[in-house]
């Protein structure tokens, strides 16, 4: 698994997962992309992508006229680990839809 913050946007964070699983089948990544714009969450985004399977989503959470909802809400890095988090490189082959974590 690894983990960055998005270029210019410390809000922002990109986890990936290799392998990752869908539905019981191995896949080679899935990636997971959020954001938390502060409060109250409404504006908060969350992404994920498997390009494996060619799918792309993203969107907000409270308030893109679909059902959903929610609050992310990001942790300080731990002191313990160096207290800093890499920097992702744009958006990874096949997630053209975030838009969240620019090059």
């Amino acid at each position: 698994m690894d983990y960055c913050r998005c270029p210019g946007r410390d809000e922002c964070r990109r986890i990936t997962y290799s392998p990752g699983f869908v539905d019981g089948t191995e896949v080679d990544f899935v990636y997971v992309e959020v954001c938390d714009t502060g409060e109250p969450g409404v504006n908060d985004t969350f992404g994920i992508c498997v390009p494996a399977i060619g799918y792309c989503q993203e969107g907000v959470l409270g308030g893109d006229n679909k059902p959903s909802g929610g609050n992310i809400q990001l942790h300080a890095s731990d002191p313990g680990c160096g207290n800093t988090i890499p920097v992702c490189t744009g958006p990874p082959t096949g997630c053209e839809c975030f838009q969240q974590c620019p090059e």
